[in-house]
């Protein structure tokens, strides 16, 4: 037996003996390499000691958060009231302790919908609707028909009427005009909640995490002078809110965001000398549409598991997870699995029972202050420039989401980040399905990263091209190998194969006679300009060494060009 002659950990005692294992795993003195930067330029490094630490966040804080959570589930809209009624019973039958409605529902239909629901003891919200004070008045009939008291009911309506006006509402709502009417209806009814501050939709809109966390404190501000031009008390104002963040597939980036998200909240509100102690309760999680595609819709429920247990260590009060196949309509077994992920954690996990898992962690600590500050910095800048409707109006957050999707899509399409069941080990032979069109816009918004993939696959549905990859001579550079995965992104077959040389590549070349080749290896450029290259009828012919000499590749790109050639 050799004996190791790895350091043992007990040796560690400081960044420098750190560091030096580091370099030595490396082989190399630049340790830069292993620091990555979020969405927002923000250094996460790779170690994390007590030192690095920012002041922890309270026990206060911690403790604020909610003890389990409100399983609150989306419902497909219906056309009849029965086919409603059926939806309803079968989110509560499986589990969940409130539904949504979309803005697509027919809202006179829940009158005749609600035979065996208990009223007294669900949440009955709905998503953004066109009429507000008209589903109010609704929800309130059904309540008093119901002999529902006032200690029982609880429903939202979930107004959000700037982040529709950054989608493109058709119709301002009149915000002000609106509160006031439902802010009358309340008084008799606390449990009915207004208000939805964040959401969803800001993350659907593409914007970076602490812009989505600055435009939802910038959005608390609108509404607040909105109350306040209508004369209402600010209090009782806080008490109509939710609040809602949507989570994607980033576990730990997730629990900072949430963190950041409800301290700075609480700082806004306490700006206005509201003590928001139930705040936690108040809040929302959601997992996000944007990260899901409509191919392979099976790894969506990995994307969602890592959502949701984001969601359920950071302290919300409802959650809410949306079905594997939400873009398309969801199924029976869709809405199914997402009810079972709550069971899963909250039961059999009892996730719900600790305050705040993150507390104490270095880097979480480190995210949460930099993501904090980074937010703030946004925040202070959408009020410099005359508050969130202005910015809005001005197209400066429409910018930010531009820039911040453009930049996300380059990283997918060069293959710095790779997206399951899309860009990495895609599913054979299958289509995308249609999104559903609602009156808010299309499900998964404009910025999905799987879209542009999407679309290639669509665009290339049919052909049957010939596409050769072939590495001549040594790969000291760039490989045609690495095409192959972005052939099956877009559907198609590739071959892959190896030359010693030009000699022995022209032969494999005027066997084949492919329809599309790509070269990669030390000879490739060589025989790219070869007349034997030039020669043959292959309508698209590249060299990976030539295509990657200015940078990381775009495929994407790439990819449109053969579809150009085979045209």
């Amino acid at each position: 037996m050799t004996k190791s002659t790895a350091t043992p950990a007990s040796a560690v005692h400081s960044r420098s003996d750190w560091e030096a294992l580091a370099r030595q795993a490396l082989k190399s003195d630049d340790l830069d390499q292993l620091t990555r930067l979020t969405e927002d330029g923000l250094a996460i490094p790779p170690l994390f000691l007590a030192a690095d630490a920012p002041q922890p966040l309270s026990d206060a804080f911690s403790s604020a958060a909610s003890r389990g959570w409100e399983i609150v589930q989306y419902i497909e809209p219906q056309t009849d009231a029965a086919a409603l009624n059926r939806a309803i019973l079968d989110e509560l039958e499986g589990g969940a302790s409130g539904v949504i409605v979309t803005a697509d529902q027919d809202p006179s239909l829940l009158a005749k919908a609600m035979d065996g629901v208990y009223l007294n003891a669900i949440r009955l919200a709905a998503d953004a609707p066109i009429d507000p004070r008209s589903l109010g008045n609704v929800i309130v009939d059904l309540w008093q028909k119901a002999g529902v008291t006032a200690a029982e009911a609880k429903a939202s309506l979930g107004i959000d009427a700037f982040a529709d006006q950054a989608n493109g509402a058709k119709e301002a709502l009149d915000l002000a005009q609106v509160l006031a009417a439902l802010m009358l209806l309340r008084a008799d009814w606390p449990g009915l909640h207004l208000v939805t501050i964040g959401g969803g939709k800001w993350h659907r809109f593409g914007l970076t995490p602490a812009e989505q966390i600055a435009v939802s404190l910038a959005e608390l501000i609108a509404v607040m002078r909105k109350a306040e031009a209508a004369g209402l008390n600010l209090e009782d104002v806080y008490g109509s809110l939710e609040f809602q963040l949507a989570f994607d597939a980033e576990l730990y980036p997730g629990m900072a965001k949430a963190r950041a998200y409800r301290l700075l909240m609480a700082r806004v509100l306490a700006s206005m000398g509201i003590e928001a102690e139930d705040l936690a309760g108040r809040c929302q999680a959601v997992t996000a549409d944007r990260m899901l595609n409509r191919i392979d819709t099976d790894t969506n429920i990995l994307r969602n598991g890592t959502a949701m247990l984001a969601a359920a260590l950071s302290g919300f009060g409802m959650i809410t997870v949306l079905p594997h196949d939400w873009l398309t309509g969801s199924s029976a077994q869709g809405r199914r699995v997402a009810r079972n992920m709550h069971h899963l954690l909250a039961d059999e996990s009892q996730l719900g029972q600790v305050a705040d898992p993150a507390q104490g962690s270095y880097y979480i600590d480190h995210l949460t202050d930099a993501l904090a500050m980074k937010a703030w910095e946004f925040f202070q800048e959408i009020e410099t420039k005359g508050g969130l409707a202005k910015v809005l109006a001005d197209g400066v957050i429409t910018a930010w989401a531009r820039q911040a999707n453009n930049a996300r899509q380059q990283q997918v399409n060069r293959g710095i980040r790779a997206s399951l069941g899309v860009t990495l080990h895609p599913m054979r032979g299958a289509l995308p399905k249609p999104i559903i069109q609602g009156i808010t816009g299309q499900r998964g918004g404009e910025a999905r990263e799987a879209s542009v993939w999407e679309a290639l696959r669509l665009d290339f549905h049919g052909q049957t091209p010939r596409c050769l990859m072939l590495d001549i001579g040594q790969v000291t550079g760039a490989s045609a190998a690495v095409m192959t995965r972005w052939f099956a992104a877009t559907g198609l077959d590739a071959a892959m194969m190896t030359a010693e040389d030009i000699p022995s590549a022209i032969s494999i070349l005027q066997s084949a006679k492919p329809d599309v080749l790509i070269l990669g290896g030390a000879l490739s450029e060589a025989m790219l300009n070869s007349d034997e290259a030039q020669g043959t009828a292959t309508r698209f012919v590249a060299s990976m060494d030539v295509i990657s000499r200015d940078g990381p590749v775009n495929f994407a790109q790439l990819m449109l060009q053969i579809k150009e050639a085979l045209s």
